[in-house]
């Protein structure tokens, strides 16, 4: 069970190294492998359940770094629209 948990947890590290267009084409190809695999699911008489479950758990985990990215990028912005504004309200600045 330890195995596993760290290899998610490996496996999570190596998604938020990856750069935005790199989570999000591989999150493309990850819907659409779901995407077939559901139709595929609906018309076969043999399912993978198991496989349908990890491909659902493995999208939600890309969009959760996805997010995260933005989120960092909002506050990366954010921040750096705080500090051009306090350089222009420097009380030495007034005269």
């Amino acid at each position: 069970m330890k195995e596993s948990y760290r290899n998610r947890a490996d496996h999570l590290e190596n998604l938020r190294r990856m750069g935005p267009d790199q989570l999000q084409a591989e999150l493309e190809s990850l819907e659409k492998a779901a995407l077939d695999s559901r139709m595929e699911a609906g018309s076969a008489v043999e399912t993978n359940i198991k496989a349908l479950k990890m491909r659902r758990r493995e999208i939600a985990r890309m969009k959760t770094v996805i997010r995260e990215k933005e989120i960092e990028a909002e506050a990366e912005a954010e921040s750096t629209d705080g500090q051009a504004q306090d350089a222009g309200n420097s009380p030495g600045g007034e005269g």
